[in-house]
């Protein structure tokens, strides 16, 4: 019987403690439980947190891509549009040089044209002013053989 009795104490004892260590056990899941959801839902936050900045950064990178693409091509176009002035201008002042040398040409051209009239205009007057002199000098000798042939028909006839 004492021994039933001491059996019976050290089971109840027993119990109890394996009753004592199952509730402790659970208190502490429960603690650890509730810690490790806090830490979990924590992280989940930040995760998400991050996923957002990850989203916006890439939304952001998008954004930029496309604009450095827009400003890219603006850039081209401003680049060939430049080059078309350049080479519209380039043209227009080689014609206009062209046109200053002809221009030039076509002055030299004239210089020698009135150079050559005037040197011409001189010999005809000079020629013309000869011819007035031989005119003179002919009506001169004429005038002197009509003064001889009058002279000398009058003569001959008294």
């Amino acid at each position: 019987q004492e021994m039933a009795k001491r059996y019976t104490a050290i089971r109840t004892q027993m119990t109890a403690l394996w009753e004592g260590a199952k509730r402790d056990a659970r208190k502490e899941r429960r603690a650890l439980t509730e810690k490790y959801e806090r830490k979990l839902a924590l992280m989940t936050t930040a995760v998400g947190e991050l996923q957002d900045n990850l989203k916006e950064a890439r939304d952001a990178s998008t954004s930029l891509s496309q604009v450095l693409l827009e400003i890219e091509s603006s850039k081209d176009a401003a680049q060939e549009e430049t080059q078309m002035v350049e080479t519209r201008y380039i043209t227009m002042v080689a014609k206009r040089n062209k046109e200053i040398a002809d221009l030039k040409e076509g002055m030299n051209d004239l210089r020698t044209t009135v150079k050559e009239n005037q040197e011409q205009l001189e010999e005809y007057e000079t020629s013309f002013r000869q011819l007035i002199r031989l005119g003179v000098k002919i009506t001169g000798h004429k005038l002197q053989n009509g003064k001889q042939r009058v002279a000398g028909g009058f003569g001959n006839n008294n």
